[in-house]
């Protein structure tokens, strides 16, 4: 009898785990830029300001992940949410 599967992708467990985690990365990044950067509530007529400031938010997320050890976003998110 054959197990179960989640996905019809043939690679190994730690490819698998690997594409689960860079995605969740991106998630929380998300949540980032949204919650404690307020990305959803910023307002501009014109669009290429507001992905100029998308663009600008993303950076300094990127920056801020680069000096948190073990490249952890929900490091970067506890420690924004602990001192904003």
């Amino acid at each position: 009898m054959n197990k179960p599967r989640i996905t019809n992708h043939n690679g190994d467990v730690a490819e698998i785990a690997g594409v689960i985690r860079n995605h969740w990365k991106i998630e929380v990044m998300n949540r980032i830029r949204d919650i404690n950067f307020g990305e959803d509530n910023f307002k501009a007529l014109n669009y290429g300001i507001q992905k100029t400031m998308s663009t600008i938010m993303l950076f300094i997320c990127s920056g801020l992940i680069s000096i948190i050890k073990d490249d952890n976003p929900n490091e970067l998110r506890e420690e924004l949410v602990i001192n904003p």
